[in-house]
């Protein structure tokens, strides 16, 4: 089909004509004397029946619809076809052509889905079954996708790491008269202190205090809280390697800011589940007991995308601005 909504090769428009230009942008040129009434169109409206209204509206609502039309379009194109086969100077083809325009315009020809009236709601899709007596919890995951420098966010603490805290401002530097362009290390004043617990559960660590950023004061109490952790030096590696040889023993590009971003996401080194990510596996291996629900802001990513063949659904909410959270440090 050609020409949809206007009269240019014999689309179907409100002058459209079987086989002939009726529009002065198509140049106004009738069918060439003799010549095959379809020559200068690509496609066009040929069906031919006979019946009632309701028998021809049936039948072009099963070829050009399968048979998912509303019963107020049925309504509609069956009384159209009523009126422009008895009006004067109609008739069966007119009225029948019509009634494919008619159709082709209806919401059910451009989806694959049925279509409800406005105000009828669509029935809920129903959650699984929650086991009883699991109380509510959820996973927060924030990605800080940008540049975000991990050591200006957990640093060694002077009163319980004064050697490493000493080496890491002497490494990184304490000018910080640049701190609109790039941060250098923190000053006592600029960090939270948390102190790791003596428990023999927890690995050995080489501060007994660390800091935490100021601008993370809340997650500096909730680790105080007992209610988080925090993982350092975290990667991708699909085995053991060093200096020397992790040229020739790994094809990950450890050093690749955008590959390891991809590898945290994903979190599968042997690409045993493709497409799926960290936590959609999780997911999916949760729900085989428990109530499920993800929500993610601003766009899906490749982390809470589960098994493709479960068909877990994922809620979108937009984000109050464009970039979807604020700067953590405004210029």
């Amino acid at each position: 089909m050609t020409g949809l909504g206007y009269n240019c090769n014999a689309g179907p428009g409100p002058a459209f004509e079987l086989g002939t230009f009726r529009d002065a942008q198509c140049g106004n040129v009738g069918r060439l004397e003799g010549s095959p009434p379809y020559r200068y169109k690509a496609g066009y409206l040929d069906f031919a029946t006979s019946g009632t209204s309701t028998e021809v509206v049936g039948q072009l609502a099963l070829l050009m619809l399968a048979n998912r039309i509303s019963p107020a379009s049925r309504t509609i194109i069956e009384d159209s076809f009523e009126a422009n086969l008895t009006a004067e100077g109609g008739g069966l083809e007119l009225a029948t052509r019509i009634a494919q325009v008619l159709m082709l315009s209806t919401p059910e020809f451009a989806t694959s889905n049925l279509v409800l009236p406005n105000g009828n709601e669509r029935p809920r899709t129903p959650t699984d079954t929650k086991v009883p007596d699991i109380p509510y919890k959820a996973i927060i995951h924030i990605d800080l996708f940008g540049g975000q420098d991990s050591m200006n966010m957990l640093t060694p603490h002077p009163d319980g790491c004064q050697a490493l805290y000493d080496e890491y401002r002497a490494r990184r530097g304490v000018d910080n008269s640049l701190a609109d362009i790039y941060i250098n290390s923190l000053s006592t004043d600029e960090m939270t202190k948390i102190d790791i617990g003596t428990d023999d559960s927890q690995p050995p660590q080489p501060c007994s205090s660390f800091g935490v950023n100021n601008h993370l004061s809340r997650l500096a109490e909730i680790y105080n809280a007992g209610d988080g952790l925090f993982f350092t030096n975290i990667g991708t590696m699909s085995k053991p390697v060093d200096v020397d040889n992790f040229k020739s023993e790994t094809t990950a590009q450890l050093f690749s800011h955008h590959d390891m971003k991809k590898e945290e996401l994903i979190v599968d080194v042997f690409r045993d589940q493709p497409g799926s990510g960290i936590l959609g596996r999780m997911a999916d291996t949760l729900g085989n007991n428990r109530a499920m629900g993800q929500i993610s802001m601003q766009k899906i990513l490749a982390n809470i995308i589960g098994k493709p063949s479960l068909g877990r659904k994922i809620d979108v909410i937009s984000s109050r601005n464009e970039l979807g959270v604020d700067q953590f440090y405004r210029v």
